[in-house]
């Protein structure tokens, strides 16, 4: 089961994010500006959180919400 399968299927919130924090992982890169990776690592700290973290959760988070 995939993603698109479980949002096809009504999957609720709390589904979505199990599935999305679960499998291997991926190492990724991604280009952004200075600016907003200095934010991002700032609230990070803030929160108790490395920016790793505080990116999945914020990648999980826009996935996981019912539109």
């Amino acid at each position: 089961m995939n993603y698109v399968t479980l949002l096809k299927n009504g999957a609720d919130e709390a589904e979505l994010q199990t599935y999305l924090s679960q499998g291997n992982e991926a190492t990724i890169t991604i280009r952004v500006p200075k600016n907003l990776k200095d934010a991002c690592a700032e609230i990070a700290a803030m929160r108790g959180l490395n920016m790793s973290t505080y990116v999945r959760s914020c990648l999980i988070r826009d996935l996981a919400e019912k539109r």
